[in-house]
């Protein structure tokens, strides 16, 4: 496999790539046999009854090219055509919701399903961060740090990888460390007396 060294499907290690873990499953499957689909998509494919597809944020770490919106050669020579989604902009709405989804989880007929993003994003997008420079820090499984930029900057060396944002960039990357460390020092029962003695507004 060629993939430019900047690519943000370089960021993980081998063990933790999807496209890693894509490109090992292919070469057991016939290319008909699946779809490579993140956890966010699989939920909202499932519950449009419409599989394959994406949004170009859950897809950046599978090799998408967010700078010119299409699946680049060398994933396509990795990974058959047939198991990459399609991918839209984050927000797009590609669906409805499927009939007996909708009775099944008390939603409405008409509701209508929207290409996701990623927790970090979805994150920063939270907070309402939009001048130029702008950066957030979410502490979530992982910490993640993301700044605005108005070019996208990309260094595998050094974890940082560029996400798009309308006609902006949100730059950044994720430690290896976050929240979810906390349960390899605490028991669950420490986590919740603990968690009563939080004092948020200080």
């Amino acid at each position: 496999m060629t993939a430019r060294p900047d690519s943000a499907a370089m960021q993980t290690s081998d063990s933790g790539s999807g496209l890693a873990k894509a490109i090992q499953l292919g070469q057991s499957l016939d290319e008909r046999d699946f779809i490579i689909l993140n956890q966010a998509d699989f939920l909202s494919n499932h519950l449009a009854g419409a599989w394959a597809v994406s949004d170009y944020h859950n897809a950046l770490k599978l090799g998408y090219d967010v700078e010119h919106l299409r699946w680049p050669e060398w994933v396509e020579r990795c990974v058959a055509a047939g198991a990459l989604p399609r991918v839209l902009s984050p927000g797009q709405v590609f669906a409805s919701v499927e009939p007996q989804m909708a009775q099944r989880y008390g939603l409405a007929a008409d509701c209508q399903i929207c290409a996701g993003t990623t927790d970090a994003n979805a994150a920063f997008i939270a907070t309402q961060a939009s001048r130029l420079g702008d950066a957030v820090t979410s502490l979530g499984s992982t910490l993640v740090l993301k700044q605005i930029s108005v070019k996208p900057v990309n260094d595998s060396r050094l974890g940082v990888y560029s996400h798009r944002l309308g006609q902006r960039w949100l730059v950044g990357g994720a430690s290896n460390s976050g929240g979810a460390v906390i349960a390899a020092h605490f028991s669950p029962a420490e986590i919740r007396y603990l968690t009563t003695q939080l004092k948020p507004a200080i």
